[in-house]
């Protein structure tokens, strides 16, 4: 019997595998591309963020440096001050003490006792000023010690000082002249009280004030300043009520009062920060001095006056980072520098920096402390917005921290560890032209997939026709 064979139908599943296929591939291909193209973005920005946080570092650092070996106070608000490696303070000149002195009255005989004695009874518990002008008087022709006779000087003189000028000018000048050392009943020179009360006749209102009186008032303010005593800054003040009294400029007493509020703080400072630059071994009787460096907050701050009559550094909390910066023999500098100057630092070079784009944000840490605006290394977005006047861009901050692409870190002998940070504040800027690329690579697999949906249904079609 004769066996026939069966025709098997043909069938459209494999033609349509190989329509397919291609654009399976194509987005497989695709998608992978994309994933790399990012991830090669991210490796860029990392790389290109290492460079710049190396370049800034050693421009930071080289800034600083400048800056923290200044020893001189170029700012009103910088600390430098001098102290031996025992701990003492050479600059700027620490306040003298008032020592009270007794007087030694077993110098004088019992006559000269007595007078003294009756003369100040007059001069404090009687309103007769000529009577208490002769008994001073009586006194000093007897011819007392020093010790008496010029203090009996300065009493004499501000006796006579209402209606006798001349004879107070002289008893002053004899003061000074005479009894440089001497001292009052609270342990202030006489001399510096004395030449005080001639710049105080000098200065009268009903007075004209010479060139001469104006330049022993420059040297008297100077004076106040390098030798420091607690009435320094009451007698500063007296200067300036007795210059504009007459109309006299401003500058020199701006000037002075600046350096003295600098000496002041510095002064400040060292008693607050002294213990961080020595140690005390247990087999030692005096500490050790030992480099240091470190920050300080300084919660009493102070106000000085630039010469635009604005605060150079307002009151309250300031935060300075000090260094000891130069030791000469057995002396040391300690710069104490305010936070918002090494701010300042990082944001000109920052800004200037040309190979930052602008979704890089900087940060810098010194000895553990960041020292940079918060703001600059916010995540940030642009959004677009519409209005009846029109649209545009606009940037909108996130509260988040940034993350690090990258850091430079360095330290040395002269300045503790600086860390310079570049935080990646603009991920969809960081990937705008990649987002591009991926819409026209996604785009190219879509209008391919349509294509291939088109041909795959008309061949279909014609297959079954057939």
């Amino acid at each position: 019997m004769k066996k026939f064979a069966l025709k098997q139908t043909p069938r459209f599943f494999w033609q349509g595998i190989w329509i397919v296929l291609p654009v399976i591939a194509l987005a497989a291909v695709g998608l992978f591309s994309l994933r790399q193209d990012k991830l090669l973005a991210e490796s860029e920005a990392k790389e290109r963020a290492q460079i710049v946080a190396d370049d800034l570092h050693a421009r930071i650092r080289n800034d600083l440096a400048k800056v923290l070996a200044t020893t001189t106070n170029d700012g009103v608000d910088r600390v430098a001050f001098k102290i031996s490696t025992s701990g003492e303070l050479l600059f700027p000149p620490p306040m003298a003490p008032l020592v009270q002195r007794e007087l030694p009255f077993e110098k004088l005989t019992e006559s000269q006792i007595g007078l003294w004695q009756a003369a100040n009874a007059v001069e404090f518990r009687s309103a007769d000023k000529p009577k208490a002008i002769q008994a001073y008087r009586e006194f000093m022709a007897t011819t007392p010690p020093g010790e008496f006779l010029s203090r009996a000087s300065f009493a004499l003189g501000i006796l006579l000082q209402p209606g006798d000028l001349p004879a107070a000018k002289n008893q002053f000048a004899e003061i000074i002249r005479q009894y440089p050392m001497a001292v009052s009943d609270a342990g202030i020179l006489l001399a510096k009280l004395a030449e005080t009360k001639l710049l105080e006749i000098a200065f009268n209102p009903t007075n004209k004030p010479t060139a001469q009186d104006y330049a022993g008032l420059n040297v008297f303010r100077r004076d106040l300043v390098e030798e420091p005593t607690p009435l320094t800054e009451h007698l500063l003040a007296l200067t300036e009520q007795w210059e504009s009294a007459h109309g006299g400029s401003p500058e020199t007493t701006q000037a002075t009062r600046n350096l003295w509020a600098q000496h002041e703080l510095s002064r400040r400072i060292y008693q607050m920060t002294t213990q961080h630059f020595f140690v005390q071994p247990l087999a030692a009787s005096l500490p050790i001095f030992k480099p240091a460096s470190f920050w300080f907050n300084d919660e009493q701050g102070s106000t000085v006056i630039s010469a635009q009559t604005e605060p150079a550094f307002a009151s309250g909390k300031s935060s300075y980072f000090c260094i000891s910066s130069k030791i000469s023999g057995s002396n040391v500098w300690i710069n104490c520098v305010p936070e918002r100057e090494l701010r300042k630092i990082v944001e000109n070079i920052s800004h200037s920096a040309k190979n930052v784009p602008d979704y890089f944000g900087i940060s810098a840490e010194l000895s553990g402390k960041k020292f940079t605006d918060e703001k600059s290394i916010r995540p940030w977005y642009s959004i677009q917005w519409m209005g009846r006047k029109g649209g545009g861009t606009r940037k909108a901050e996130d509260s988040s921290d940034a993350p690090v692409l990258a850091s430079s870190v360095g330290a040395d002998d002269q300045m503790t560890e600086l860390k310079v940070s570049v935080h990646l504040t603009s991920r969809s800027t960081l990937f705008e032209r990649q987002r591009l690329r991926s819409f026209w690579f996604s785009s190219l697999i879509v209008v391919s997939a349509a294509a291939a949906f088109v041909g795959l249904v008309a061949a279909r079609r014609a297959f079954y026709r057939q």
